[in-house]
């Protein structure tokens, strides 16, 4: 018997699902916190397309997953929440380091 058109996604689609969806979610909001805190005008212009960037994927992704059967997270995990927590504490330059080393470690 063939698993293709089965109502139950595979685990590791759903895994991927949760896992793209915990990164766009921190990317967003992470994000808003360079607009709002950044002290270069290229860190919250970064923000700001990142920002759109992951909100748009965000979206579609969760199109995708729903009409697969999938539930994709709406919130951070809390290892993401204290990321960004930290990231609020800080302001200037400093925030813009964390904020780029962040980045760069995400992407990678």
């Amino acid at each position: 018997s063939s698993t293709q058109g089965s109502a139950r996604p595979a685990a590791a689609d759903a895994t991927f699902v949760r896992e793209a969806a915990v990164g766009g979610l921190a990317e967003v909001a992470l994000g808003e916190l360079a607009q709002q805190k950044g002290s270069d005008e290229r860190v919250r212009q970064f923000g700001q397309r990142m920002v759109a960037d992951h909100g748009q994927t965000n979206r579609e992704l969760e199109q995708i997953a729903t009409s697969k059967g999938m539930t994709p997270p709406k919130e951070l995990p809390a290892k993401h929440r204290r990321e960004a927590e930290k990231m609020q504490g800080m302001s200037g330059a400093a925030f813009d380091r964390a904020y780029a080393q962040h980045m760069v470690a995400a992407h990678q």
